[in-house]
This record gives C-alpha cells, structure tokens and sequence, in this order.
C-alpha cells in the first residue's frame, strides 16, 4: 500500500485547521443582559429551612417554641432514628435564630453515632 500521497494531505489539513482556529474572531467583549448572574434567591422562613435541614440532613427536626422577645430563643427536637436530643439555640434577631438552629442540626447529624454507618450481621 503506497502512502506518499496521503501523508502531504493530511499535513495540509491540519495545517488549515490551525489557521482556522488561529483566524477565528474572539468572542465579544460586552457583557450581555443573560450572562449576568441570577439574582440570589429570597432567604428562606424558619419552617422552609427546617423542612430543607430535614430532607437534606434526613433526620426529623421537632420545633417546640420559638421566642419572640430579643434574644430570640428556639427550643427543638432533633431526632434521628431512636436517638433524640433537646436543642436550645438563642440569637439576636429570628433570622440568626433559625441559622444557629441549622448550624446546630449540622453538628448534631455529624457527631458520634449519628455518621457511623449500622450493618447488620456482626464483624471480627
């Protein structure tokens, strides 16, 4: 099989799509209305952000009573599978409230029992 003819014809292609590719107008630089990004979404209310922890975190969060006086101070529930745990989170205003009741959810998922995976069947 003689390839003498072959070999200068791809050359001569990869040639043209350099030049192609080197030739080729940048894209412009004005910033376009829909590159921008999307405006960030409205904070969530006390009982989204519970029911959001909830299903992302899957444990049950029980709100008992949510102060209105300044400190604001909530007293909850956390509850995963048998373990349960009384949770009091206090803050200056009720949106800080909510987040120190997110943040303590957080810990509590993560501490201990709660990350150590239970398999049936015993080992060792």
């Amino acid at each position: 099989m003689n390839l003498d003819w072959q070999v200068p014809v791809i050359v001569v292609a990869i040639i043209g799509v350099i030049l192609y590719l080197m030739n080729r107008p940048a894209g412009d630089t004005d910033t376009d209305p829909a590159d921008e990004p999307p405006e960030a979404p409205e904070p969530l209310t006390g009982p989204e952000l519970v029911d959001q922890i909830q299903r992302t975190l899957g444990i049950g969060i029980l709100v008992d009573t949510v102060g209105s006086a300044e400190p604001v101070t909530i007293h909850a529930t956390f509850v995963y599978g048998q373990y349960t745990t009384p949770v009091t989170v206090t803050a200056d205003t009720e949106g800080l409230a909510w987040r120190e009741l997110a943040n303590a959810a957080i810990a509590w998922r993560k501490s201990d029992y709660q990350n150590i995976p239970m398999w049936w069947g015993g080992g060792g």
